[in-house]
């Protein structure tokens, strides 16, 4: 099928183009994975903040306590995405050889675990900081988002209890 109206989807292109192109040249970021949201954004500490009605004191205590720790885990950060992506070449190279596999899923693994470390380490922190009853709205917050997912119970895409995406 040869188009019609040539001007017609060259228009298209150019609109599809002018869409486009402002979100490309957003700047990185600093967060994990370069989205800007950094160790907690403002949104997300303030969200914390008023679900658990922290004092001026206890905010400040845990912007510095997660300041701390994405400022800490950032060789950590760096050596999950290199891992991952030794991995992945390993699983995908032309030849097949399980123990270079063994050893990079190895690592990976390693790795994995001494975050899980510094979550539990942050976690802990947190604890010392909030009161018994701020613990508790906490553990609601937790309970939902398993059963919600990220975006809670009216969230978009991932969500309404069900089993993250594969690989998501």
């Amino acid at each position: 099928m040869t188009p019609r109206h040539p001007l017609t989807i060259a228009i298209c292109g150019l609109a599809l183009l002018a869409v486009a192109l402002p979100a490309l040249a957003q700047p990185k970021g600093d967060g994990p994975r370069g989205g800007g949201r950094g160790f907690m954004d403002g949104h997300r500490l303030e969200h914390l903040a008023l679900r658990l009605e922290l004092s001026d004191g206890q905010r400040e205590e845990l912007r510095e306590a997660f300041k701390a720790r994405f400022e800490a885990g950032a060789e950590v950060r760096q050596g999950l995405f290199d891992a991952r992506r030794a991995l992945q070449e390993q699983i995908h190279t032309a030849s097949f050889d399980e123990a270079a596999i063994r050893q990079a899923a190895g690592a990976l693994a390693a790795l994995e675990a001494d975050m899980a470390v510094e979550r539990a380490r942050q976690a802990q922190k947190m604890r010392q900081i909030l009161t018994p009853e701020q613990l508790a709205e906490l553990e609601e917050m937790r309970g939902d988002r398993q059963r919600f997912g990220r975006r809670g119970p009216r969230g978009r895409g991932r969500g309404f209890g069900g089993p993250p995406p594969v690989g998501g």
